[in-house]
C-alpha cells in the first residue's frame, strides 16, 4: 500500500526542531521540487485552482487543489519540509520570519552623509544614556510626531531598564535571544543575497536543462473512490482491475476543472508522484491519505511543455541560493558541538 499523508510534511515545531539530527544530509532539491512549484505556462495546462475535491467524504474541502503558487514561497514551504530532517537550524532558516527593515531616516535626513548625522544624534538622555534619534524612526515611519514618538519611546526605555533592575535574570535571557535573532536574520538575508549575486546563468541553464522536464507540465483525468475501511478498499481496487461496472460506478471525477484535468503540481496530496509513472487505464491504489483510503483510476493524461529558460530564470537562481545556504548552515551544524538537555 502507498501511503501519502499530505501534499507537504508538515512544518515542524520548535521541540521538533530542536530535536532534529544534526548530520542528516538534506536530499536534493532538484527536479521534483521544482516542477510541483513551477505553474504551467498560458494554454498548457489548467491552473491548479481550477479543480478542487468534492465535499467530506470524498476527500475534504480541505483537499481542494491548490491555485498555482509562485516558485519562491512554494520552494521554500518545500525546502522546510526536506530539511526538517536534516537539521534544525536549515528548517529554521527557510521559515525565518523576515528581517525588521531598517528604520527609514528621520525627516530632514535627505542625503546619505545627513542620514548618518542623524543617525548619530542623540534625542534625549535618561539618567545619564543616550536615546539615539535612529531609534525613533519606527515610530515616526508609522506616523507617529516625533514629540509623540519621544515620548512613548521614553517609557519603553524606563521599562526596559525596570526590567533589568527587577527581572535580572529574565531580563538577560531576553537581550540574548535578541540579539541571536537580529544577527541570525541579519546574516541569513546577507548571505542569501551573496549567494544570489554569485549564481552564474551557466548554473541556472545546467539546473535548467538536468532538472526541468516536459513531463511534470502534464495533466491528468483521474476518478477515485474514498473509504476508510481497509478491506473495502482492497476490494473496489480488485474488481477495478476486473472492469466492474458495479465498482467503477463508485467512482467519482477527482477535482471540479471545466475540462477534467488537473495538472501535476496541482494534484492534492502530492498525487503527483504517485500518478507519474502511471498508464492510461491503470489502477492505482489503496492510497493513505489523510482522510482515508484511495482508489485511483487514471483515465486520460495530457502531454505539457516546460517554460522557456528566460521564463523560471530567476526562480531557479532563487532555488539554488537557498539550497547552497541550506547546505553551509548544515556544514555549520557539523562542526558545531550541540549537547541537547
Amino acid at each position: 500500500m502507498t501511503t501519502i499523508a499530505t501534499p507537504y510534511p508538515a512544518v515542524p515545531s520548535q521541540p521538533e526542531r530542536a530535536g532534529a539530527s544534526a548530520g542528516a544530509a538534506p536530499p536534493d532539491a532538484g527536479a521534483d521540487a521544482f516542477a510541483q512549484t513551477v505553474p504551467p505556462e498560458q494554454g498548457a495546462a489548467p491552473a491548479p485552482g481550477a479543480g478542487s475535491m468534492p465535499p467530506m467524504r470524498k476527500l475534504g474541502a480541505d483537499a481542494a487543489a491548490r491555485k498555482p503558487r509562485r516558485l519562491r514561497l512554494t520552494m521554500i514551504v518545500l525546502a522546510v519540509a526536506a530539511l526538517a530532517a536534516a537539521g534544525a537550524a536549515a528548517a529554521w532558516y527557510l521559515q525565518r520570519p523576515a528581517m525588521p527593515a531598517m528604520p527609514a531616516p528621520a525627516a530632514g535626513a535627505s542625503s546619505p552623509a545627513g542620514a548618518a548625522e542623524r543617525s548619530k544624534a542623540v534625542a534625549a538622555t535618561i539618567d545619564g544614556k543616550p536615546v539615539m534619534e535612529v531609534e525613533l524612526a519606527g515610530l515616526i515611519n508609522s506616523g507617529a510626531d516625533r514629540a509623540v514618538a519621544l515620548d512613548r519611546y521614553i517609557n519603553k526605555v524606563l521599562a526596559a531598564e525596570a526590567a533589568r533592575g527587577r527581572y535580572a535574570d529574565d531580563a538577560r535571557t531576553a537581550v540574548m535571544a535578541a540579539e541571536r535573532e537580529i544577527l541570525a536574520n541579519l546574516y541569513l538575508q546577507r548571505r542569501n543575497q551573496e549567494l544570489l549575486q554569485a549564481i552564474t546563468d551557466p548554473q541556472v541553464a545546467d539546473f535548467y536543462k538536468a532538472n526541468v522536464r516536459d513531463e511534470d507540465y502534464a495533466a491528468f483525468k483521474l476518478r477515485y473512490y474514498l473509504t476508510r475501511d481497509q478491506a473495502d478498499a482492497v476490494n473496489v481496487k480488485g474488481l477495478l482491475d476486473k472492469a466492474d461496472k458495479g465498482a467503477q460506478a463508485k467512482l467519482a471525477p477527482l477535482g471540479n476543472a471545466a475540462d477534467g484535468y488537473l495538472p501535476f503540481q496541482g494534484l492534492p496530496y502530492g498525487l503527483g508522484q504517485v500518478v507519474r509513472n502511471a498508464k492510461v487505464g491503470d489502477v492505482i491504489g489503496p492510497v493513505m491519505v489523510r482522510d482515508g483510503l484511495l482508489v485511483l483510476s487514471l483515465d486520460e493524461v495530457r502531454k505539457g511543455s516546460k517554460p522557456e529558460l528566460d521564463k523560471v530564470k530567476t526562480e531557479i537562481r532563487t532555488l539554488l541560493a537557498d539550497r547552497q545556504l541550506s547546505e553551509e548552515l548544515l556544514a555549520l551544524r557539523k562542526k558545531a558541538q550541540i549537547q541537547l538537555n
